[in-house]
């Protein structure tokens, strides 16, 4: 069985048919290829079944305003012919940008541009909940966005909806709003303004490679 990364793909989702398509720019998925790496030639067993071992390294950001990227993986039986195969014999791997825990987070530094990064990608939490890049508005909600944040991804009322948030994000925020001083009144500590990188997101930073199994 051969199995391969397919080449990069523009414009999936978000634009026209759509009445009202978004003005932001479509990020390329399946870019770049080097953020993967697998064995292309997998040995079924007996009952025809595969196991692929996918290594991954930091994709670096290349969606811009999303996390990580989106991975199409392609595969077919040797010999088989291209009208044969189902378009839909796909894997698709979400592979999210390398994350560094800050020891003591901060709204500024890493906080906001976390929240402010749903809260544009989701306008319906700020107009019907919660202001995710309000300080004080997440301050007001703050044990209801700990009881949402610290649910399993599972659950239907884990946050966000779309579970597209990485486990270091989840927790350097559930680590923010745990935060307790001396009294033991929440922190929330708000920072340095001075310290507010430039760009939207945070700095990734490269734990290694990361290894995921997936069987076919």
């Amino acid at each position: 069985m051969a199995i391969s990364t397919m080449g990069p793909q523009s414009g999936l989702g978000g634009g026209p048919p759509e009445p009202e398509p978004p003005k932001a720019p479509i990020p390329d998925v399946n870019v770049p290829p080097t953020a993967l790496r697998f064995s292309p030639q997998l040995t079924t067993d007996e009952a025809g079944k595969a196991v692929v071992t996918i290594a991954t390294a930091n994709p670096g950001t290349p969606r811009g305003y999303l996390d990580g990227q989106i991975y199409m993986l392609q595969y077919q039986l040797n010999g088989q012919a291209p009208e044969q195969q189902q378009q839909l014999d796909l894997i698709l791997l979400l592979l999210y940008d390398a994350y560094a825990i800050p020891d003591q987070p901060t709204w500024v530094e890493h906080i906001q541009p976390i929240f402010q990064q749903y809260g544009n990608l989701y306008p319906i939490m700020s107009q019907r909940l919660i202001n995710l890049g309000d300080y004080q508005a997440v301050r007001d909600h703050r044990a209801l966005l700990e009881l949402a944040f610290s649910l399993d991804e599972h659950d239907p009322n884990a946050m966000p909806v779309t579970r597209d948030l990485s486990r270091p994000k989840q927790a350097t925020i559930l680590t923010w709003l745990r935060q307790t001083r001396p009294d033991g009144s929440y922190a929330l500590v708000y920072g340095d303004v001075g310290a507010m990188p430039a760009a939207r997101h945070v700095a990734a930073v490269s734990h290694g490679p990361l290894f995921h199994q997936t069987r076919l």
